[in-house]
Parts: C-alpha cells; sequence; structure tokens
C-alpha cells in the first residue's frame, strides 16, 4: 500500500475514534462515541450484565490507554512524514516513510491484542449484535444521500444480522481475507437493492465500481501505477 494512503488510513481511524466511528473486530477501535466511552456504548448497546460489566470496564480502559499512546505516536510520525516531503529531500523522505510504516505495524500490533480482550468479554449473541451494528453504522453513513423505504430498511438490518453471524467467530488478522469477503458480499446485498435513481444519488466513494491499477510505493511518498511505467 501506498504511504500516502496509510497516513490517510491513519488519519481517518484516529478521526472516527474521536467523533464516535464505530469499531468491528478488523480494526483498532474507537474508545469513545456520541453515546460516551467504549464501555458505555457497549452497555447502552449490548445488554451487558451486570456480571460482565467490571471486566468489560476493566479492557475498555486499558484499551482507551493504549489507544492515545497508538493516536499520539501516530500523530507525531504522520507529522514527520508531511514534513520530509515538504522538505523535498529524498533521504529525508525515504527514512520518515520507513519510520511511518515500522510505527503503523508496532502500534497496530499494541492495540489489536488489548481489543482482542475487550471482545472477549462478549458473549456470542453479543458479538454478533456488535458486528451487525457497526455493519450498519458505516452502511447508513454511506447511504446518507438516498431515500430508503422502511423495506429497505428491514432488509439491511437483516444483512447486517447476517454478517454478524458470519464473522462474528473470525479473527483478525488471521481471518482478514474472510472477513473481507463476508463485507463485500454484504455490501453487494445492499447495493442490489437500491433502485437506480437510489444509486446515483450516492457519492463515488459509497461503492466504487472500478478497482484502480496496481500501484506502489514510490520514494517521493506517491504511488506510481504498473500502467505508468
Amino acid at each position: 500500500m501506498a504511504v500516502i494512503g496509510v497516513v490517510c488510513l491513519w488519519i481517518s481511524s484516529a478521526a472516527m475514534a474521536q467523533a464516535g466511528g464505530a469499531a468491528s473486530s478488523t480494526s483498532a477501535p474507537a474508545t469513545r462515541s456520541t453515546a460516551g466511552t467504549l464501555y458505555e456504548l457497549m452497555v447502552q448497546e449490548l445488554n451487558i450484565t451486570d456480571e460482565q460489566k467490571p471486566l468489560l470496564k476493566e479492557k475498555t480502559d486499558a484499551l482507551s490507554k493504549v489507544q492515545a499512546e497508538y493516536n499520539t505516536k501516530m500523530a507525531e510520525l504522520t507529522r514527520n512524514y508531511m514534513a520530509a516531503q515538504d522538505s523535498k529531500d529524498d533521504e529525508k523522505i525515504k527514512a520518515a516513510k520507513e519510520d511511518l510504516m515500522n510505527g503503523i505495524k508496532t502500534n497496530s500490533e499494541k492495540v489489536l491484542p488489548v481489543w482482542k480482550e475487550v471482545l472477549a468479554v462478549l458473549t456470542a449473541p453479543q458479538r454478533v449484535q456488535w458486528e451487525a451494528r457497526n455493519f450498519k453504522m458505516g452502511m447508513m453513513a454511506r447511504l446518507r444521500a438516498a431515500t430508503l423505504t422502511d423495506e429497505q430498511l428491514k432488509k439491511i438490518d437483516e444483512i447486517a444480522q447476517e454478517l454478524g453471524k458470519a464473522i462474528a467467530g473470525l479473527e483478525a488478522p488471521k481471518d482478514n481475507t474472510a472477513i473481507s469477503d463476508a463485507y463485500q458480499a454484504a455490501n453487494k446485498k445492499v447495493l442490489e437493492l437500491l433502485t437506480p435513481e437510489q444509486k446515483a444519488s450516492l457519492p463515488a466513494w459509497a461503492f466504487p465500481t472500478s478497482k484502480p491499477a496496481a500501484s506502489k510505493p514510490s520514494d517521493n511518498g506517491g504511488t506510481e501505477k504498473e500502467s505508468d511505467k
């Protein structure tokens, strides 16, 4: 993946965490939401029992701490990378790019185990509900420009539940391919529900219809397409 794409991905994830984005088994989770903390959100959404609450609070507090450390480190590495690009110095760009890529890997490896401990507190039905909720939240954001019927909303709920059941027992990163395949299948089902008029109302990023040419990182931080050679 091109470095600039990785930077954008991290910035997006960090922004979601601060703005209350949802977390799935495949990504660094948000530790705050519009409902409050991740703990408060899970209690509100998942019918967390009194017996589960102390351990869930302990694990989500630990996650909040490691996520904050991750965000701080990634912000620093991203600033260094952007400054190196501004300098137009190829050696500085190369070194900052390497630091950033190593930082993403190292810091992600610190966050993921703690996130898994949070998920381990949930029962199987709660895990299904969590994954279904996150898919639906993301999907509704993508479909914001379309006016959906009650029947379509009901079908999206059903698709979200199917997805939740399909991926609740999977684990990142070893099951990332299966998780990605399940999401793509669910996305396709939702897209098939839409009328031509609804599809036309959506922004291009909602359901990309074409696959970009294969690219690789270039030393200046951009990407080099195979077709450009």
